[in-house]
């Protein structure tokens, strides 16, 4: 693997969204202080349940039509 290769892969290690909610929960736990961790982790969460859920109705939808 190239020198560069491997630091554009360190670079995008970085931007993991687990790495957020890990953040914060170790940020509540330790009792430090949470930063945008919190709403970041909030935000990315709620636009999985969103994309999640309009993939399962059109899914739903789209299987039980007669």
């Amino acid at each position: 693997m190239e020198t560069e290769e491997s630091e554009g892969r360190a670079a995008a290690a970085g931007r993991d969204p687990a790495c957020q909610a890990t953040d914060c929960i170790r940020a509540l736990l330790a009792g430090t202080p949470l930063g945008d961790h919190l709403w970041l982790t909030l935000i990315e969460l709620i636009g999985i349940i969103v994309v999640a859920f309009t993939a399962t109705a059109l899914l739903f939808r789209r299987r039980t039509r007669h």
